[in-house]
């Protein structure tokens, strides 16, 4: 009985040292899981990116660049890795653009370009950080240079491909900017007819024939984009203002809590028009492949980061 007792006492001990044993394993796991994760962020330009937004909204300018300049080091070190990454390129000339080194942003993409001398997409790229930087330039005589030169990058993506659809697009919203109307229809159209699915080509036709007061195509076009991406909150609230302009006022109103229940942030169908600058009047982007160029002028969000609603 004795023994009993005593092995019994000795098995509790043993248990015992293995429960603090699993105890530590799992404190020094989670400690492990930890410092991978800080590790991961040190490496995550999104990260600094919110970092420096946090910082820019707390007045902290010093700050505030300090994070995007730790985010442009992780750009570079991916382009160095691979000059052929044009994501890169594009996120790192959108970082620039949002310090407000526009010049250095204008030659990020010139040197994308000089990587990818061969690649519309690179021509592409460069021609849409131009129409940013235009179409933010509140100097007039400028920002029509700055179109013209992009003009000219999707001229050479189009020497490149001509069937490319995204440089017709992208030639479809620098003459709408500049205000040829029937031009920029011309472009939207090819666009549009080279492939059916561009979902962005639609949305950029049906904000053209909004603006040019043909409201009825302008839905037409906008239902396109919608069967495409139903939830493009851009697309539904050009429809409700449409809708508004023929007098269709109740399905406006659906239209718009659509769009309201997907994106609360999402400005009344008074304020969508496009305003000063055509299909500009939303925040633009680089084509929709940079992760954070929408931010450049969404000051209402949160992280300043909006992957894959990239409007132009």
């Amino acid at each position: 009985m004795q023994r009993n007792i005593g092995l019994s006492a000795a098995r509790k001990a043993n248990n015992l040292k293995m429960g603090r044993r699993v105890g530590l394993l799992i404190l020094l796991a989670a400690f492990a899981l930890l410092c991978i994760s800080a590790m991961a962020q040190e490496n995550d330009a999104n990260h600094w990116i919110k970092e420096g937004y946090k910082q820019k909204w707390k007045g902290s300018v010093e700050e505030s660049n300090k994070s995007f300049e730790r985010a442009l080091d992780i750009y570079d070190m991916e382009i160095k890795t691979n000059p052929k990454d044009l994501k890169a390129w594009e996120n790192k000339s959108s970082v620039l653009l949002i310090m407000g080194r526009v010049e250095e942003s204008i030659s990020v993409m010139d040197s994308a370009v000089d990587a990818n001398p061969n690649d519309p997409g690179a021509w592409n790229s460069k021609g849409f950080a131009l129409i940013t930087i235009a179409a933010s330039d509140p100097d007039s005589n400028v920002s029509i240079g700055i179109y013209n030169e992009s003009l000219l990058a999707f001229d050479k993506a189009l020497e490149l491909d001509p069937q490319n659809a995204e440089a017709w697009r992208g030639k479809g919203v620098v003459f709408s900017d500049l205000k040829d109307y029937s031009e920029a229809l011309r472009c939207f159209n090819m666009a549009t007819d080279l492939n059916p699915l561009y979902e962005q080509a639609w949305r950029s036709k049906g904000i053209l024939l909004l603006e040019i007061g043909r409201p009825e195509e302008s839905i037409q076009a906008l239902d396109q984009a919608l069967k495409i991406e139903p939830n493009d909150v851009d697309a539904l609230t050009m429809k409700a203002q449409a809708l508004s302009a023929l007098g269709r006022y109740e399905e406006s109103s659906s239209v718009f809590d659509r769009a309201m229940k997907i994106d609360p942030a999402e400005p009344q169908p008074q304020a969508a028009p496009a305003q000063n600058k055509g299909n500009s009047s939303a925040p633009l982007a680089l084509d929709g492949n940079s992760d954070i160029a929408a931010s450049i002028f969404d000051s209402s969000s949160n992280d300043g980061l909006d992957d894959g609603e990239l409007w132009i």
